[in-house]
């Protein structure tokens, strides 16, 4: 029998290796089209502004709303409609869109939906008959490029209900450190109403609020920090209390009032303790207490006894001050 010809087994080898190749170079091809993609689906997770083209310096804008400013329409379930001039984030600089939207009085919960034009703002349960409504978009929406709007929009319509031009303003502080106090929750009651609506309010970054368009009458204010945007008032959180009298009563009322250093303070369940004494001079002594005292209480119900050491005399407190 003859040999196989050694040519042609070298020329079966090489095939060979030529198809052990020709897989290998599939495969790393298969392989990198793979990391290419991992590559690309990741960058697109990432967020960030918008590659290519000029920078965008210019903050978003309102162009339209649904209703119209001031406009008066039938009680309705469909959603406001806030219209930018350009596209916006879906995340805003803090918080959620929930967040960015305040709608006074509230009658239900609001929520907020981000559309390719703008935000849709919705009350479960639909704008209620017979009120004036104000939604109020805060400046932490921003467009992709992160510029944050110049300063809050107001929109303000009716269901039906007259439009009272007034206004409830005041300056929020922190009664401890006397600096203002931003985001804080202002929510007003009318006084001798037990279903009143509420209406809404927040303060701006120096501590300013301002409610608008309210029915006349006499209202309770109540403000809380509302770090959790729970929106309830909690221990930790610094609260306080206010009232609006006679806000656009004919005859005796005002159709603006300002409340000046509305004060806010955490609550505290623990007495003050007595903790120091200091001889000032020869008729002056001052007490030192463990925490902040409420300098503008009444010292009239307030009793301090003097005694002498030695012979345990009383000495007479001629008068108390903070």
């Amino acid at each position: 029998m003859n040999s196989p010809s050694p040519i042609r087994k070298r020329s079966r080898s090489s095939r060979s290796v030529a198809r052990m190749k020709s897989s290998q170079i599939v495969t790393a091809w298969a392989l990198a089209l793979v990391m290419g993609s991992a590559v690309v689906f990741g960058a697109c997770a990432r967020p960030g502004s918008p590659s290519g083209g000029p920078v965008d310096f210019i903050p978003p804008m309102i162009a339209e709303t649904w209703p119209d400013t001031f406009e008066i329409i039938e009680p309705t379930r469909d959603p406001v409609r806030i219209v930018f001039s350009e596209r916006i984030s879906e995340r805003p600089t803090q918080g959620s869109l929930d967040d960015a939207v305040l709608v006074s009085p509230v009658t239900g919960e609001v929520r907020v939906e981000h559309t390719r034009s703008g935000l849709e703002i919705e009350v479960l349960g639909g704008f209620k008959p017979g009120l004036v409504y104000r939604v109020r978009v805060l400046p932490t929406v921003k467009d992709l490029f992160n510029n944050t709007m110049d300063g809050p929009f107001e929109l303000v319509f009716s269901t039906g209900a007259p439009y009272e031009t007034n206004v409830v303003a005041g300056i929020v502080e922190d009664r401890i450190s006397g600096e203002a106090v931003g985001g804080v929750r202002v929510e007003a009651r009318m006084q001798g109403l037990e279903d009143s609506p509420v209406y809404l309010a927040s303060t701006d970054s120096v501590g300013v609020f301002a409610l608008r368009y309210l029915p006349s009458g006499s209202y309770d204010l109540a403000l809380f920090e509302d770090v959790n945007r729970n929106a309830e008032p909690d221990f930790r959180e610094l609260q306080g209390e206010a009232q609006a009298p006679s806000l656009g009563v004919e005859g005796e009322g005002s159709d603006t009032l300002i409340l000046r250093e509305v004060r806010l303070l955490r609550p505290d369940t623990t007495p003050s303790r007595l903790i120091r004494v200091e001889a000032m001079d020869s008729v002056l002594i001052r007490l030192g207490f463990d925490d902040y005292m409420d300098a503008e209480g009444s010292l009239e119900e307030v009793q301090v006894r003097v005694v002498l050491e030695e012979g345990g005399q009383d000495l007479d407190v001629e008068r108390l001050l903070w």
